[in-house]
């Protein structure tokens, strides 16, 4: 009998012991909930240089490049949605193409005019994130409609402007700074590392991305440490909406010239690289690694289809299929 007592003893405490690694295995993933988007880049990246067979580096190359672009809107969109409270900007693809636009006529292939388009980005992005949040918070307008609102009045002016004025042309530098590269990297992809990693710090040290991730949480417990939810949220679209012009900018150099349909995947692109980097998407938990991994693993993914020959529809198909597989796995844990 003693054996027996000894030996079901013996079986809890190695029950026990498994459990514990168990939990703290998932403890260890839960606190890195950019890994899943890290390792599909990673498969998929193997998977789209092996079919396309551009090699390992070439793929690495242009995937850099390209997942740049779409960080750059993805950390602006993430700003937004960390403020929570069902905030979320769907105007992004529309001010791209507009500052693409208002650049290229000024730019018009001269250098000179670097400097003035990028201020007129900057005014562009700032008064179409000002014009979202004054909407939101003025008219009482649910966010999800009221950029999308704004979003169509921005497509207006464009079509306005495409008809009524010439397109002009990306000034060289900026073509040149899209497609430079270093040891065979690109330049662009480099920097926007540098960028994901300011950007990092902004929201995990300073005081105004504390407050972001604080609001997001809970609007009636930032009130009573004396913070300011409808100025802060306020400050987010206006980040969102500098980060989007400046990606149109920057998107016109890579393509040498604006097009009415040259932004329109980043709509869905920009939310998608949040929801599976592993922000949370009520609100209150940013992850700016998780945008990166998951802009390189939508990039990848986007080239694997496309190397396939499928039709164009499968793209997007395709990226709802993972945002939806993502948000229910996370809505069942």
């Amino acid at each position: 009998m003693m054996r027996m007592n000894w030996l079901l003893g013996r079986r809890r405490d190695v029950g026990r012991s498994g459990g514990a690694d168990t939990t703290g295995a998932l403890a260890v993933l839960s606190g890195k909930r950019w890994l899943p988007a890290l390792v599909g880049a990673f498969v998929v990246w193997i998977l789209t240089a092996v079919i396309a067979g551009h090699g390992l580096l070439g793929t690495l190359q242009e995937g850099l490049l390209v997942a740049g672009l779409l960080v750059v809107v993805g950390i602006g969109e993430l700003f937004v949605i960390t403020a929570g409270n069902g905030n979320i900007d769907l105007s992004i693809p529309y001010v791209m193409t507009l500052t693409a636009y208002l650049t290229s006529s000024v730019m018009n292939g001269r250098n000179s005019a670097l400097p003035v388009s990028i201020l007129i980005a900057l005014a562009v992005g700032c008064a179409v994130g000002l014009v979202n949040a004054c909407v939101i918070m003025v008219f009482q307008v649910p966010p999800l409609i009221a950029t999308l609102a704004v979003g169509f009045i921005v497509d207006t002016v464009v079509l306005l402007r495409q008809q009524t004025g010439g397109v002009g042309s990306a000034s060289p530098i900026l073509v040149k700074f899209m497609s430079a590269r270093v040891i065979g990297l690109p330049i662009f992809g480099v920097a926007i590392l540098a960028v994901g990693v300011a950007a990092h710090f902004v929201l995990q040290r300073s005081a105004f991305g504390r407050a972001v991730q604080a609001v997001g949480q809970s609007r009636e417990a930032a009130r009573l440490v004396q913070l300011r939810p409808r100025l802060v949220t306020l400050e987010a679209y206006v980040v969102c909406g500098l980060c989007a012009s400046l990606d149109g900018l920057l998107l016109n150099g890579y393509a040498g010239g604006p097009s009415l349909d040259m932004a329109s995947t980043y709509q869905l692109g920009a939310i998608a690289v949040v929801v599976l980097g592993g922000s949370l998407i009520g609100g209150g938990k940013s992850n700016v690694a998780g945008v990166w991994a998951a802009s390189l693993f939508l990039t990848f993914l986007v080239t694997l289809v496309a190397v396939t020959s499928a039709a164009a529809g499968v793209q997007d198909i395709v990226e709802g299929g993972v945002i939806v597989g993502v948000l229910a796995l996370v809505a069942s844990h």
